[in-house]
């Protein structure tokens, strides 16, 4: 749909002058005249080869400097001429729905389109089951035009089959289906994994943000599981191969998730101390910004979310936090000017919808974070601030 955005040539320049003219005043006053930038940007810019707003808005921070969410284009705003209108039609040609709004439009049709989606879903879903039942699960189905997406279902203490409207939504359910179906299959390591922890280790993981060591375990098994996993099986037999694998690796992949968890909630212990130390007005930025940064990383839930591989990397940008609070009382106007820095990062990444290449640029910001707060610690790769909007551009692009 954004291809559609461009405009046939002729019309395309006095679509950007409207643009320009519909955002907000103290943006708009920054890209006056607005005929002239228009002109400026377009030279810029490949049209249909990338979509219109998030160039727009990548090529105005380029040129001029302006941060223009992109959210803040008023493509609804633009004279009716200049906005496409979009008509969905059936093999056989007849119209389903015409409009210019296709938010709208899509809104209108769900209904019909998940009725033709139940219809090819009826032989695949199922619910209710603890071991696998599914036989094969597609990975697509279609009725006509319509298209579908199969996928295990998380259900608490089973597990079922949907068809659901995105691939995206369905690979994130089908993960979620295949760990809980595996721990049902998988005796529990708890006790086993127990029997190891140190004094110490037991001191650090009671405090947790869970609420309960139970729970906290629970989260850490998740987590095992999920590094156990290969590719995601899609039939009974690459099930069984996966469930084998989990079966035998579980106790010493959970023992490993558990040391990497002493670590961090070691050093979040360790923060939350220099937080409460920080009382000086100066610091207060400061200290809301790294007891959100805490809030983010250490949470009911955060093992499993982290990931066994990013644990590690947690607990180095918790350090880069303690570094940063360090300095803090000899470096707070640095500080509160690195902070500005970061904060315009993430408001632009957190406008993005939710996706996993949003997830995975989470842990971007985490590193840019180390890069500009904790040198020494050094950061994982090259990180800058124009690289984090030049994804945040992608990103935004590719939806």
């Amino acid at each position: 749909a954004e291809d559609f955005a461009w405009q046939v040539p002729g019309l395309r320049h006095e679509l950007v002058v409207a643009l320009i003219k519909s955002l907000p005043k103290p943006l708009r006053v920054k890209l006056v005249p607005a005929p002239d930038t228009a002109t400026a940007l377009l030279a810029r810019l490949s049209p249909r080869e990338e979509h219109l707003l998030p160039a727009l808005s990548r090529e105005c921070r380029a040129l001029r400097g302006v941060v223009v969410p992109v959210e803040e284009w008023g493509l609804d705003r633009v004279p009716s001429h200049l906005r496409p209108t979009y008509r969905v039609v059936t093999d056989d040609g007849a119209v389903l729905g015409e409009g210019k709004d296709l938010s709208a439009l899509q809104v209108q049709l769900a209904a019909p389109v998940q009725a033709a989606i139940s219809s090819v879903a009826a032989d695949l879903e199922a619910t209710g089951q603890a071991t696998w039942t599914f036989g094969e699960v597609p990975e697509q189905v279609t009725a006509g035009q319509v298209v579908g997406w199969p996928a295990l279902v998380d259900e608490g203490s089973t597990v079922g089959v949907r068809v659901l409207p995105s691939a995206a939504e369905a690979a994130a359910s089908h993960a979620l289906g295949v760990r809980r179906l595996l721990l049902l299959g998988a005796p529990s390591p708890v006790k086993a994994v127990s029997g190891r922890l140190s004094n110490s280790a037991k001191l650090a993981l009671a405090r947790n943000p869970h609420g309960s060591l139970p729970a906290l375990m629970q989260d850490c098994v998740a987590c095992a599981v999920d590094a156990l996993v290969g590719a995601q099986p899609r039939d009974e037999a690459a099930f069984a191969a996966v469930l084998a694998a989990v079966r035998a690796g579980l106790v010493d992949e959970l023992a490993k998730v558990l040391r990497h968890v002493e670590q961090v909630l070691s050093v979040a212990g360790e923060v939350q101390a220099q937080l409460v130390g920080l009382t000086h007005p100066a610091a207060a930025g400061a200290v809301r910004d790294v007891r959100a940064q805490l809030e983010s990383l250490v949470h009911s839930g955060f093992v499993a979310q982290t990931g066994a591989v990013r644990l590690p990397d947690a607990a180095r940008y918790l350090r880069g936090a303690q570094l940063r609070l360090e300095k803090l009382p000899r470096e707070a106007e640095r500080d509160a000017g690195l902070q500005r820095r970061v904060a315009e990062v993430e408001a632009e990444w957190a406008r993005l919808p939710a996706s996993p290449g949003r997830a995975r640029l989470r842990w971007t910001l985490q590193e840019l974070r180390v890069s500009l707060f904790a040198q020494t610690l050094k950061a994982k790769g090259p990180v800058s601030e124009q690289r984090v909007f030049r994804a945040i551009d992608d990103l935004a692009a590719s939806r």
